[in-house]
């Protein structure tokens, strides 16, 4: 029989006929059916292994924020959560940056600015417990003092390549309390950056060294870089168990001497002092500053003898 419209009737028969026609539409995906999102996708799951095993929801980042964004530099993706980010790149791997060291981070530039990608995660293994990330180009560093005195600072380039041989943050700097600063005195471009126990310093001409707060102290009183002593040109040589320091700048030197005296050797003197060997030399180190005449002429102690320019 005919109905309306010209349709036949359905029938149990003709829907248990139809049922393997339409499993077989849904395995070509030729009819829609709500599949569950991909937790992760050209990261190949890097991003959600490394959120879990950071503890998840209830891990140091949160709950997620967003779905994960893919073509950042370099192929990068990211995922946003509660209090942080993880980003990852073939490259480099899947890193958590938060808190503190995301803020610098960010304000760096993220990863086309500065410091480039994160390679490690957040370490809170340093001296007094203090924690540490790295980044392609450089660090961020945080000391561990309560309440972190000096808060998150970058250490990158020359600067922070200075700041790693002399010990890190167990070294005699210590902790960064500020990021690099660059300018220009006297026309000479270079960075600073201040220590919780000195600062290193870096000129293109000079490169990058360290001033110990000890010899800091005096070289400020001088003028610093802009006084007569000028940049910084060595490292201070310690004194084999004499608990003696001397450091050489462009216009002289400063010693430390056992008793903490600081003393200068500078102008004329500083020439002779030098061209004889200067510490290691044949007048050894300074016993006491210069005494100058009313023409000019400087004499000066040294431990083996006198000098008078």
């Amino acid at each position: 029989m005919r109905t309306r419209h010209g349709k036949r009737p359905s029938s149990p028969a003709g829907r248990c006929a139809a049922a393997p026609v339409l499993a077989l539409l849904t395995v070509l995906g030729m009819v829609g059916v709500a599949q569950p999102a991909r937790a992760d996708t050209d990261s190949g799951g890097a991003i959600t292994a490394r959120y879990e095993a950071l503890g998840g929801a209830d891990g140091v980042l949160g709950a997620e924020r967003s779905g994960e964004t893919c073509g950042t530099s370099d192929g990068g993706c990211y995922r946003s959560y509660e209090n942080g980010t993880i980003v990852w790149t073939a490259a480099t791997g899947a890193h958590e940056i938060h808190g503190d060291f995301l803020a610098q981070w960010r304000q760096s530039g993220s990863e086309d600015g500065s410091l480039g990608y994160p390679v490690t995660g957040i370490s809170c293994t340093l001296i007094q417990n203090g924690c540490f990330q790295r980044f392609q180009r450089g660090s961020i560093v945080r000391d561990g003092a309560a309440g972190a005195t000096w808060g998150a600072h970058i250490l990158r380039g020359a600067i922070g390549a200075r700041w790693d041989a002399t010990g890190q943050a167990r070294g005699y700097l210590g902790y960064p309390r500020s990021d690099e600063s660059c300018g220009q005195d006297n026309g000479t471009v270079g960075c600073v950056q201040f220590f919780s126990f000195g600062l290193i310093e870096w000129t293109p001409a000079t490169g990058a060294h360290s001033v110990h707060h000890e010899i800091e102290r005096k070289w400020e009183d001088e003028g610093a870089e802009d006084g007569y002593l000028g940049l910084p040109v060595s490292e201070a040589e310690v004194g084999a168990g004499t608990m003696t320091m001397t450091q050489y700048f462009q216009g002289g030197a400063i010693h430390l001497t056992a008793a903490d005296a600081l003393l200068v050797v500078r102008g004329a003197v500083y020439e002779a002092w030098s061209a004889a060997g200067a510490l290691e030399g044949d007048y050894g180190a300074p016993v006491g500053d210069a005494r100058c005449d009313a023409s000019g002429t400087c004499t000066q102690e040294f431990e083996h003898g006198t000098i008078t320019r």
